[in-house]
């Protein structure tokens, strides 16, 4: 690659993207190792940022920390 990412036409930067989201084309391709851990880690940080966001929290429905005066137990398994 000797054009930087942000260099690159759409298309191409679609193409180096679409190699470097997934695991398994590492394995096809060592040369793309480092770029395959690299999305993996934007992308967890990502999700990190996000969840533990105002909004992100919402989504969750997380309520915090509150007390029960009954534990309802666990839902049951599905059969």
């Amino acid at each position: 690659m000797e054009k930087f990412l942000w260099n690159a036409h759409r298309n191409k930067t679609k193409e180096i993207l679409d190699l470097i989201a997934f695991r398994k084309n590492a394995k096809k391709d060592p040369g793309l190792s480092q770029g395959v851990a690299f999305f993996a880690f934007l992308r967890k940080m990502t999700c990190d940022g996000y969840y533990s966001s105002k909004i992100g929290i919402a989504d969750l429905q997380y309520i915090g920390n509150v007390t029960r005066s009954e534990w309802p137990g666990c839902p049951r398994l599905p059969e």
